[in-house]
């Protein structure tokens, strides 16, 4: 497989454009992402918390904490949130489209 620069480019360009995951986003902008989304933030917390008026405005880090999750759970969550949104933000610019 050659080496394609602008290829390259283009996709850390749309890294860097990805909305970043933080300790401080908030519930309901993760569930923003999607259903991938939700699925990591259902297993987390639990279904019910992803239609629960507090999701507006708790963090992830409060979610884990409220949630009686040990603390060290914000970075595995932040990081599969953040693979989430790299994902998104790639596909919805077309770097990545399927081969035939």
């Amino acid at each position: 497989m050659s080496h394609d620069p602008a290829r390259s480019r283009h996709i850390k360009k749309m890294k860097k454009s990805a909305p970043k995951i933080t300790k401080d986003t908030t519930i309901q902008e993760a569930l923003a992402l999607g259903g991938a989304a939700f699925d990591i933030l259902g297993r987390y917390f639990g279904p019910g918390c992803l239609a629960c008026g507090v999701a507006a405005f708790e963090t992830l880090e409060m979610g884990v904490i409220s949630h009686g999750l040990d603390e060290s759970k914000v970075t595995e969550l932040i990081k599969e949130l953040q693979e989430v949104s790299d994902k998104r933000e790639i596909l919805k610019s077309g770097a990545s489209s399927p081969q035939k």
